[in-house]
């Protein structure tokens, strides 16, 4: 008997000793979240260039935004104004390089295509976050608006993963006449639930991206685009999201894509341009 009652502190001593290293992981993943959430972009991995290619201009450029953060970021346009005649805005998804998507522009006649860089990331100053990617995403949008030939002209927006959470806030404040999902999801919460070791993390996060909150303010044509392995949104996610948009929804589930392929895959960029060529003409909005 003394024997095993000598054992029973050192059992509860143990457990103890879990129980606070486990509290100190989820404080560790909360105060790291920043970083975990956004990750450290790949080198840059692009695409093909298309049959437009030789008509455009591409350059890299700076952004100032709020605080006096300086946004790197990469667009294309035909290089006769005439031509431009609508414009795409990218966000990126986590780990991604941005710098890859302004070639779609060489597939999209008559688009030019925007993409800056997160903050803390691929050469953007400051610290990321959601309430900064959603605010600079707005700047963005509002710098935009003012190239290109000088007309107001029709804006499109498309985040894939980590971006989709900043696309359809964006989307929700400004009305886009298109709105282009890859692997989105309902909320960043929901995904962390998922994992019965991180589940009680959940409650912690501050960058929670709850689309699912904005989704029915977005009223504009939708396209979203699903890989057919997609080990980190699970389709039901994607697809709980695409039940709670304001707009008409067109769903495609890219045949042998996976979540890091889908972007650049074929069968991605031909459902692009079927869903946004012709390019509307300015100031005609899509019907329903």
């Amino acid at each position: 008997m003394p024997a095993r009652a000598a054992r029973a502190p050192e059992r509860h001593g143990v457990l103890i000793e879990v129980g606070a290293t486990y509290a100190g992981g989820l404080l560790a993943l909360s105060l790291a979240q920043r970083r975990l959430l956004f990750g450290r972009p790949r080198p840059v991995r692009g695409i093909a260039a298309g049959p437009h290619a030789a008509g455009l201009e591409r350059q890299t450029v700076s952004l100032r935004v709020d605080g006096g953060v300086v946004l790197r970021g990469w667009f294309a346009q035909p290089a006769d104004p005439a031509r431009r005649l609508a414009t795409l805005l990218y966000f990126a998804g986590r780990n991604e390089h941005p710098g890859w998507a302004p070639e779609m522009a060489s597939h999209l006649p008559g688009w030019s295509v925007y993409a800056f860089a997160y903050r803390g990331t691929c050469g953007s100053g400051g610290r990321p976050g959601e309430r900064e990617a959603v605010a600079d995403a707005v700047a963005v949008h509002a710098f935009a608006q003012r190239q290109g030939s000088g007309l107001p002209q029709p804006m499109a927006i498309m985040g894939r993963s980590l971006g989709t959470g900043v696309a359809v806030q964006l989307a929700a404040r400004v009305a886009p006449v298109r709105l282009v999902l890859l692997s989105p999801y309902d909320s960043v919460a929901a995904l962390v639930a998922r994992n019965l070791v991180l589940r009680p993390g959940a409650g912690l996060l501050r960058h929670r991206f709850e689309s699912i909150r904005h989704a029915a303010s977005v009223r504009c044509p939708t396209l979203v685009l699903l890989a057919h392995e997609d080990r980190r949104v699970p389709v039901a996610h994607s697809l709980r999201l695409a039940a709670a948009l304001g707009g008409p929804v067109q769903t495609c589930l890219v045949p042998g894509s996976t979540h890091r392929s889908l972007p650049r895959s074929d069968g991605a960029q031909s459902a692009l341009r079927r869903f946004l060529l012709p390019p509307l003409p300015a100031g005609v909005a899509p019907a329903d």
